[in-house]
């Protein structure tokens, strides 16, 4: 209660705020499927997820982005706990992820965990692989994945209500007012879950079924609340102001392994986003030079309670707090249509603190400067030559000393457009990934830090082409793109003598693959995707002693289908839909020794939907996982079967 009533009042801060201002007025690109190209690079390797594919009932950020191409997701049990995702094969802690434009990895593992992402104020999702765009206060190792939410335009009332498999149900609420000039949008979401799924026990014997006995999943019950508000206030017709706050608590048991499950074991997060964003012109009447300053802050903790040590922490208790802050100034000059030049500049402070009553209070800090640039170049019609380069200079501060260290990065790329037809795309970059504050100085008594961390660094390349063609009606898209990356310096974790757990880097990574994407549709009526990939990751250390080379916890394929039906009839309806999702991931290495697989998995979905003519209300259904396919993701981390769900949303407009 007491984590509900504090966010709530942030919140309510934030609200007067957006009644002056809100979040970044970018131009919304509305799509059907998640096939189309993001808009803020045109070099780049990109797809988008729509507003359609989000709303839809029982979907999760991660179960959205799965069907990306060059995405892999790692699960650990249902909809409310850990998943991360990873491109092209690298590592989670190697992909910045987004909300509003601000990152939300942390600094303990250095991922962000998907199950927090607001799905319901989300306009759209873009998808960056292999390389960010320069809006991205990181040039990740794995590219980016933005999270873009949904903006005022004017008055409005949004509500719904859904209800699923395992106890799940949540109520939405959303306001939102303002004309052309100036708005807000407040949405506020309170949901919950038993997850109390059956899951197979085979009681740590994989490999005899004679023991093996159906149980449900324990102490996995979880309640959230969600407040998002947002707003714009447009200035002048080149100047604005935007803001953004979302705020986060949930409670939830944390139910371990399922060989050994925890029984008892509970945590609380809250999590606390705030963002402003200023555009103007460099000076009055100068419309070629654009300048725009951000400002954002995320304050997240968690506590866990594990009162009979089920989960291994060394403790009955460990709390875990993190904040950033971070100023960005960019400015663009553009030098003609379809050229500009770019300066930005910044700095970020973010720390790290972790508490438990019978260890001394671990904190550290870590100061970083950015300087770089931007450059776009058109040549005749069809060539657009884009680069990037920046210059991190980080300085981290803890009890054992200071350490301080530049990081150079930066990314050629190239788009030819030699036919309406076709587009050839081409990029070459190095980036880099700092180790986080968790990894440099540990967690708890057991996970022990390695100040002597060297930084993640990688070169990659990739080409693609895409190829659409419209006729009579009928649109076609297809798109492919083979990519090569070496990473080296690649952190690891070791368990020591004394049963420590510590990080060190170790070798290097070769990571080959091609990824391919294929779309027809009839005018609104039908659509049918296709994405495809196939991933090559190895192990390419010299001093490698292992036989085994393929990295773990990376398919070697995986694929997705999806058609959609969607009628409007002149009568009572005023349109209904039917979408079928077929998802398939090849076997996966559990331990890099090579000698124990995580089986493959095959999913079917299926979903339907109605509006009636008269009402502003639509009714989903949706069954996930039709076959009832019993999987793990994770090791000993039992993944739901079957489930349903259903919704009913109002949705009104005003006029703005």
């Amino acid at each position: 209660m007491r984590l509900t009533q504090s966010l709530l009042l942030a919140g309510l801060g934030g609200v007067l705020l957006t009644q002056r201002a809100g979040a970044e007025d970018l131009q919304v690109t509305v799509v059907a499927a998640p096939l189309k190209r993001a808009p803020r690079d045109e070099t780049a390797a990109s797809s988008v997820i729509s507003r359609d594919e989000l709303q839809r009932p029982g979907a999760t950020a991660g179960s959205v982005l799965q069907r990306v191409p060059g995405v892999q997701i790692q699960r650990s049990g249902g909809s409310s706990d850990l998943a991360t995702a990873s491109l092209r094969g690298t590592s989670s802690a190697q992909l910045p992820v987004y909300l509003g434009g601000i990152r939300l990895n942390d600094d303990v593992t250095g991922t962000a965990d998907l199950s927090t992402i607001p799905l319901y104020a989300i306009e759209r999702v873009e998808i960056y692989r292999g390389h960010a765009p320069n809006a991205a206060d990181r040039l990740g190792i794995g590219g980016a994945i933005l999270f873009e939410p949904r903006l005022p335009h004017g008055p409005e009332l949004r509500a719904g209500q859904r209800f699923g498999s395992y106890g799940e149900h949540s109520t939405e609420l959303a306001v939102g007012f303002g004309d052309a000039k100036i708005g807000s949008l407040v949405s506020l979401r309170r949901s919950g879950a038993r997850n109390d799924y059956p899951y197979l026990d085979d009681r740590g014997t994989r490999f005899d079924a004679s023991d093996d006995v159906e149980r449900r999943r324990p102490n996995s019950d979880v309640t959230t609340t969600d407040l998002f508000a947002l707003g714009r206030w447009n200035l002048s017709t080149r100047s604005r102001v935007t803001w953004l706050y979302s705020g986060l608590a949930r409670e939830q048991g944390v139910t371990g392994l399922a060989v050994r499950p925890a029984q008892h074991t509970r945590v609380d997060v809250a999590r606390q986003l705030f963002g402003a964003t200023w555009t103007s012109p460099c000076a009055p009447g100068v419309v070629s030079c654009q300048v725009t300053v951000e400002s954002t802050a995320l304050l997240a903790r968690s506590r866990f309670h594990d009162p009979l040590l089920e989960l291994g922490l060394g403790s009955t208790e460990l709390h875990q707090s993190g904040q950033r802050f971070s100023e960005r100034l960019r400015v663009e000059q553009q030098l003609g249509e379809r050229s500009l030049l770019g300066l930005v500049a910044g700095v970020a402070s973010e720390t790290l603190e972790l508490q438990r009553p019978d260890d001394a209070t671990r904190h550290a800090r870590r100061v970083t400067s950015t300087l770089g640039g931007q450059g776009k170049l058109g040549v005749g019609d069809s060539l657009q030559l884009v680069g990037l380069g920046r210059l991190d200079h980080e300085t981290t501060d803890a009890l054992s000393g200071t350490q301080s260290a530049p990081n150079l990065v930066g990314r050629l790329g190239a788009r030819w457009h030699p036919i309406e037809q076709l587009e050839v795309f081409s990029n070459l970059g190095h980036a880099v990934r700092s180790p986080t504050l968790g990894e440099l100085y540990g967690t708890s008594a057991l996970v022990v830090g390695n100040p002597e961390l060297a930084p993640e660094a990688s070169n990659g390349f990739d080409l693609g082409a895409l190829v659409t063609q419209r006729l009579a009606g009928w649109s076609t898209r297809f798109e492919v793109f083979g990519f090569a990356q070496q990473v080296s310096q690649l952190i690891t974790w070791r368990r020591s003598s004394f049963g420590e757990v510590r990080p060190y880097n170790v070798g290097k990574a070769r990571l080959l693959g091609v990824e391919g994407a294929f779309g027809v549709g009839y005018r609104e009526h039908l659509r049918f995707d296709q994405a495809l990939t196939f991933l090559d990751a190895r192990d390419v250390t010299p001093e490698r002693t292992l036989q085994n080379d393929i990295l773990p916890f990376r398919a070697r394929w995986v694929a997705s289908s999806s058609a959609d039906l969607r009628f409007s009839p002149e009568r009572l309806i005023e349109q209904w839909g039917l979408t079928l999702r077929l998802f398939r991931r090849g076997a996966r290495y559990a331990v890099p020794a090579g000698d124990v697989m995580l089986p493959g998995l095959t999913t079917v979905d299926v979903e339907g939907r109605i509006r009636p003519k008269c009402y502003p209300i639509w009714l989903r259904a949706a069954v996930v996982n039709l076959l009832d396919q019993q999987a793990q993701d994770l090791v000993g981390m039992p993944l739901p079967g079957r489930t349903y769900h259903v919704g009913l949303e109002y949705a009104w407009e005003g006029q703005s």
